[in-house]
């Protein structure tokens, strides 16, 4: 079979596999990441694309590794191919895969190992009591930027500013948390295809990230989407709080080295192929 570069003009083509998986379509979402990463693909012998994997890269210090392959192909080692393609432009930079149940084995088929686990979070937010925390909340401005940036590359390790960049052209809500004169947090509810994504959402202190989680959802008119790393409890307290409920695991795997970075100040994430 032929592997073929994917770019942003397939985003339609990886949506379309994804929405045969039973996962919501997300266009522009994937059109982001192919725009950011490199992106690798087989085409179906009936026409359109069969397999696709995405390695959205982090300043050359951390990957993201996403991969998807239409149910019609099951057995043809169409996913497989794509992903060592992948992983073969990869090199020697840690990668990281959030891998659904199903994609489990997988993951750890291609030399993935565990290390953490997340819950997403779906519904319609309520009203409820915001968390308090110890830094004041308003919305971030264009000024704000270069702090936000440098958080956010401390939190996750790497440097991730044209994801952020991406990202915000679709945000909704943007809020900047501020303790004695210092950016400790950001957090970011943006334009998932129908849904209202909220993440990343990366603070100091959990109180801090909880009530920049219930200012990001607040006055929500649609359906939100939140993950949020198993062992962070105030965020999935005040998801909980503001009438979010489980609907399914992640498992976050790497392979290589583990990514360096303060992760335990992530509290969400931005979206399962983006860290």
């Amino acid at each position: 079979m032929r592997i073929r570069p994917l770019t942003a003009a397939d985003a339609s083509a990886v949506a379309a596999i994804a929405e045969e998986r039973g996962w919501r379509p997300h266009v522009e979402a994937w059109r982001i990441a192919l725009s950011l990463g490199n992106g690798f693909g087989t085409d179906a012998p009936y026409g359109g694309l069969a397999s696709a994997a995405i390695l959205l890269p982090h300043g050359g210090r951390a990957a993201v590794l996403s991969v998807l392959s239409s149910p019609r192909c099951t057995g043809q080692g169409r996913a497989s191919a794509v992903a060592d393609a992948a992983l073969a432009a990869a090199a020697s930079i840690a990668v990281e895969i959030h891998a659904p149940p199903a994609g489990l084995s997988f993951a750890q088929r291609l030399g993935f190992r565990p290390i953490g686990t997340a819950t997403r979070f779906i519904g319609r937010p309520c009203a409820t009591a915001r968390p308090e925390g110890a830094a004041s909340l308003r919305p971030v401005s264009v000024s704000d930027f270069p702090a936000l940036v440098a958080i956010d590359e401390v939190a996750f390790g790497a440097p991730r500013r044209p994801l952020i960049e991406a990202l915000f052209p679709m945000a909704e809500r943007a809020c900047l948390a501020v303790a004695g004169g210092r950016t400790v947090g950001y957090g970011i509810a943006w334009a998932e295809g129908d849904q209202l994504a909220v993440g990343p959402v990366v603070a100091e202190e959990e109180a801090t990230a909880a009530a920049m989680g219930g200012w990001l959802a607040a006055g929500g008119d649609r359906e939100l989407r939140l993950d949020v790393p198993d062992d962070r409890g105030a965020m999935r307290s005040a998801a909980l709080a503001c009438g979010l409920a489980p609907r399914g695991r992640i498992t976050r795997l790497v392979r290589g080295a583990a990514p360096g970075g303060r992760r335990e100040r992530l509290h969400a994430l931005a979206a399962p192929w983006a860290g």
